[in-house]
């Protein structure tokens, strides 16, 4: 395979193509009314995807983009690039990757992903909760190299030895959350964002730096640990579950529905959704709900009994107990304005 030294390496520290990784993203399209400083924003371009990239080129071969998607799947295209590793961070939210190497990857908040980046083109990514943001991290290895920064250098990080452990094979691996990964963006919602290119600058070090103490990454490959029968199932079940959220169903008669024993299906549930069933429902009705007090001019009492709770007290109750704040409070600060 053609390395990617070939691939857009000339000039590459020049204003026009800092951000020649992202202008791979064939799915993409500027949408230059959302750049910030520092950054170039992009768009979906898939007819109903409202997915948003903010790019930010921290080094010359490294580029860090924000993502926020508010919608249920997206479909993704790029060039096969041997020579770049995508890192993925989930901040918020859960998502579904099927890589073309037929790979899953599941991501909860704190889950961090690496594969090569020709194990990816093309795929598809699913947001169960129809809202996700992450930390998308791309790095051209090769380019990377010649700015290492001192500290890393001095450190002994090798990047080579780091596409070798998450490229050889081209089998993606995936690191549960974990204290050190919850805690790298932490601060994220409070810098400026005319700050933030500094602060990414700072977190794409600490994130190198976090990846090349890892060991024993066999310990940590992508993909599902049930078969794909059961986990079409179990996404069935999802589907049955969110088509009629006014419908309170119990496992027992999930189990008897879908033909699958009770235990199978709690444990398979949580592992793909990342959470136990009733758990989830419960902030998935919430979600739901907090996008109809947004949109529409439905009463809290009527988005109350169309997300199956029997009393509007009770959807008051578990609705600040998600999002700390009342139905009423969250629409006067969130409504959009006409």
């Amino acid at each position: 395979m053609e390395s990617m030294e070939s691939f857009n390496a000339k000039n590459l520290t020049s204003d026009k193509t800092r951000h020649y990784l992202i202008d791979s993203f064939l799915f993409l399209a500027r949408s230059r009314a959302d750049d910030l400083p520092g950054c170039l924003a992009y768009r979906e371009q898939h007819c109903g995807c409202e997915g948003l990239y903010l790019d930010y080129p921290v080094l010359p071969g490294a580029e860090l983009i924000l993502c926020r998607h508010s919608h249920a799947a997206s479909r993704l295209h790029h060039a096969p690039m041997p020579d770049v590793l995508q890192l993925n961070l989930c901040l918020k939210g859960r998502m579904e990757w099927q890589l073309c190497t037929q790979d899953r990857i599941y991501l909860s908040p704190g889950d961090m992903s690496v594969h090569r980046m020709d194990a990816c083109c093309p795929s598809s990514q699913s947001f169960s909760s129809g809202q996700y943001e992450g930390i998308l991290l791309l790095l051209h290895v090769p380019l990377l190299y010649r700015g290492l920064p001192a500290d890393l250098e001095a450190a002994g990080m090798c990047l080579q030895q780091l596409l070798r452990n998450f490229g050889d094979g081209g089998q993606p691996y995936v690191f549960p959350a974990a204290p050190a990964s919850e805690s790298l963006f932490a601060m994220l919602e409070y810098i400026p964002d005319a700050c933030r290119p500094a602060y990414f600058r700072l977190k794409l070090q600490e994130l190198l730096l976090y990846l090349s103490l890892q060991e024993n990454l066999g310990q940590s490959p992508a993909g599902s640990t049930y078969p794909p029968e059961t986990v079409r199932i179990i996404q069935e079940i999802h589907a049955r579950l969110v088509s009629n959220l006014r419908e309170r169903i119990t496992i027992e008669n999930l189990s008897r529905e879908f033909l699958i024993n009770t235990s199978t299906l709690k444990t398979a549930f949580k592992a793909l959704y990342g959470s136990p069933i009733a758990q989830y429902m419960r902030a998935y009705r919430i979600h739901y709900a907090a996008g109809l007090l947004i949109k529409t001019e439905m009463t809290a009492g009527e988005i109350a009994d169309e997300v199956g709770y029997e009393s509007q007290s009770k959807f008051t109750a578990a609705f600040k107990a998600v999002m700390q704040i009342s139905p009423t409070e969250y629409r006067e600060r969130y409504r959009r304005q006409p």
